[in-house]
């Protein structure tokens, strides 16, 4: 009788990926926003000879964003 039982392997369908609609091509992430200027700054003294301070700046300038950082450092040699 034809028609009984499992096909024969060769007689499988291969199955193929279904895909939905177009794909659409965007960047990963929008670089509207990014930094266009950047300002650095920083200084440093010594306060003693085995001491001393330093200070830095650092700013990023956009259209709609603006981020600005000060750090402050002291370092004591012994």
């Amino acid at each position: 009788m034809k028609g009984i039982g499992p096909a024969p392997s060769s007689a499988k369908k291969k199955s193929k990926p279904v895909t939905q609609g177009r794909r659409i091509r965007r960047p990963f992430f929008a670089t509207a926003s990014l930094p266009r200027r950047q300002t650095k700054s920083r200084g440093a003294s010594r306060v003693t000879p085995q001491a001393s301070l330093g200070i830095a700046y650092v700013g990023q300038l956009a259209d709609r964003v603006q981020d600005h950082s000060v750090k402050a450092s002291f370092s004591w040699r012994f």
